[in-house]
C-alpha cells in the first residue's frame, strides 16, 4: 500500500459556476479505506468581487457534503493570496475514482501549488461530520457541534477541517482539541477578520498525534477570542485514523516564535522531525501567525517544508495578510507527500516573509505519517462430512503461482474443542490460497478448498 499523490503546480483559473474538477486532481487508488487530504494556493483575482470559492472531495462521481470548504474574497482582498483545504475519510471501490472538484458563484480565482493524497487506512478509523451551520457568541470554550467521540484506546492520527465566517464586526474566533477533557495545547488555531474585509470565509486546520484510553472523550472545541459578534461554522469533519505508533511523528510547539528577516527561509522553533526513516511521509502541518502594523504590499509570508535539508519545492504555500488590515491572525496549512531517502533525512518546517514588518507563529504541529505495514490473515474452522466440528486438523496453506506450481505458505493445527484455524502474517491479499486439511484418524480425513480463497486485513 502507497501513500497516493495528485500535485500541480501550475496555475489553473478557477471560473466555473457548476461543480468542475480542480485540474488534476483525481486518483483512483483501487477499493480500500484511506484519508483523502488537499490542499490548494489561491490567488484572488486584480479586481475581486465578493466571491464564494468552494472545493469538495467526490468518490464515485458523488459529492460528499461534509467536505464543502469556502473562502470568499471582497474588494479589499485584490491579488491576495489565501488557501483552502479539505478532508475525508474515503471507501472507494474498486476501479472508483477518488477527485477534489470547485464551483465558485462569479468572478475567478486562481489555483496554483495544490496536492491531493490518499493514505492507506486499513486500521480502526472513526469519521465524524455536520453539514449544519454552528455558531458561538460565547468566549466559553465549547464543543463543536458532532465533533466528538469517544474511541477505541489506541493510537490515532486526529485531522480537522472546516469553513467559518466572522461576523462583519470584526471578531478573532478559535479552535482546539480536547482528550479527556484537557485541551491539547498545540492544536490551538485563531483567525481574526477586520470589519473592512468582512465577509470572508476562511478554512482551518487541525492535526495532531493522539493515544487516547477508551474512555476518553475525543471533541473539537471552539470559542470567540475577541469582539461581541457571533462566529458561524460551515461543513466540517473530524477523522481518526488508527495507526502504529512507529509510523507517526510529531512536532509541536506552544512558545510563541517571532522574526523579521526579509526574503530568507528560516526555521521555525520546534518544527522539526529528525530521523523519521527513509519512506514515504504525509506531512500536515498547520498553525496561526500574527502581523502587527503593515504598510503596501507587506504580509506575504511563504510555509515551506525542508526533507534532508534542502527544500521540497512542491511543498511550499503562500499565506497574506492585507497590509491595510493591522494586528491580525491568520490560520495556514500545508499538506503533501515526501520522500525520504535516508533513515538520517530530517523533515523541518520553514517560513519566508517579504518584508522586515515582525510576524510571529503561535501553537503549531507538524505530523508525519508513513504507509502501515499491512499483513493478511486466513481463519476458518475445520469439520467433518457430516457438518459437525472436527478439532487438531493438520492445516497446510499454500500459493497457487498460476503456472501448475504451488508455493508452501504455513501450517497450523486446528484447535481440538472449536476446529478454528488461523494463517495470520500473510504478505498479499491475492485471490490464490488454499488450504490442505489432513487428520491421521480412523478414517483418515483429507480435503482441499478451491485455488481462490483470499486473505482479509489483519
Amino acid at each position: 500500500m502507497t501513500i497516493e499523490r495528485a500535485f500541480q503546480s501550475g496555475s489553473t483559473t478557477l471560473n466555473q459556476t457548476s461543480w468542475t474538477q480542480v485540474n488534476g486532481m483525481t486518483l483512483t487508488p483501487g477499493a480500500g479505506n484511506y484519508l483523502a487530504v488537499f490542499s490548494m494556493q489561491v490567488q484572488f483575482a486584480a479586481s475581486p468581487g465578493g466571491n464564494i470559492l468552494k472545493v469538495a472531495i467526490y468518490v464515485n462521481n458523488v459529492k460528499q457534503d461534509h467536505t464543502e470548504r469556502e473562502i470568499r474574497d471582497n474588494s479589499s482582498l485584490n491579488d491576495m493570496y489565501w488557501g483552502i483545504c479539505t478532508s475525508c475519510y474515503v471507501q472507494p471501490g474498486a476501479a472508483q475514482s477518488v477527485e477534489v472538484r470547485y464551483i465558485i458563484d462569479g468572478g475567478s480565482m486562481t489555483g496554483t501549488n495544490r496536492e491531493l493524497n490518499l493514505f492507506p487506512a486499513p486500521g480502526t478509523n472513526y469519521q465524524d461530520t455536520d453539514t449544519v451551520n454552528d455558531t458561538i457568541a460565547s468566549g466559553t470554550w465549547t464543543t463543536l457541534d458532532n465533533m466528538t467521540r469517544t474511541p477505541a484506546s489506541g493510537n490515532y492520527l486526529l485531522v480537522f477541517t472546516a469553513s467559518c465566517e466572522p461576523p462583519a464586526a470584526g471578531e478573532n474566533v478559535g479552535f482546539r482539541l480536547s482528550v479527556g477533557g484537557s485541551p491539547v495545547a498545540y492544536t490551538e488555531r485563531q483567525c481574526f477578520l477586520e470589519s473592512s474585509a468582512a465577509p470572508a470565509s476562511y478554512t482551518v486546520m487541525i492535526a495532531a498525534s493522539i493515544s487516547p484510553n477508551g474512555s476518553q472523550v475525543v471533541e473539537i472545541e471552539w470559542a470567540r477570542i475577541t469582539g461581541s459578534g457571533t462566529q458561524t461554522c460551515y461543513e466540517r469533519n473530524m477523522i481518526l485514523i488508527g495507526i502504529a505508533s512507529a509510523d507517526i511523528k510529531l512536532a509541536q510547539g506552544t512558545a510563541d516564535d517571532s522574526d523579521s528577516t526579509a526574503d530568507t527561509d528560516v526555521a521555525i522553533d520546534d518544527m522539526l522531525i529528525t530521523d523519521p526513516g527513509a519512506n514515504d511521509w504525509l506531512i500536515l502541518f498547520s498553525s496561526f501567525d500574527y502581523y502587527g502594523s503593515l504598510s503596501t504590499g507587506e504580509g506575504l509570508t511563504t510555509y515551506k517544508i525542508y526533507e534532508g535539508g534542502a527544500e521540497d519545492t512542491n511543498l511550499t504555500r503562500i499565506f497574506e495578510h492585507e497590509d491595510s488590515l493591522d494586528n491580525t491572525y491568520m490560520s495556514f496549512y500545508l499538506t503533501g507527500r515526501v520522500t525520504l531517502s535516508a533513515g538520517t533525512d530530517d523533515i523541518q518546517a520553514y517560513w519566508r516573509a517579504n518584508s522586515t514588518v515582525e510576524r510571529t507563529i503561535y501553537e503549531r504541529s507538524m505530523v508525519a505519517v508513513r504507509e502501515p505495514a499491512v499483513t493478511y490473515k486466513l481463519e476458518g474452522i475445520t469439520y467433518d462430512k457430516n457438518g459437525d466440528v472436527l478439532g487438531s486438523v493438520d492445516c497446510y496453506l499454500y500459493k497457487d503461482n498460476g503456472d501448475n506450481t504451488l508455493t508452501f505458505v504455513d501450517h497450523v493445527v486446528s484447535n481440538a474443542s472449536t476446529g478454528a484455524y488461523s494463517f495470520t502474517g500473510i504478505g498479499d491479499n491475492d485471490a490464490a490460497y488454499l488450504v490442505v486439511f489432513i487428520k491421521d484418524d480412523s478414517p483418515h480425513v483429507f480435503d482441499v478448498t478451491d485455488h481462490v480463497l483470499q486473505p482479509v486485513v489483519e
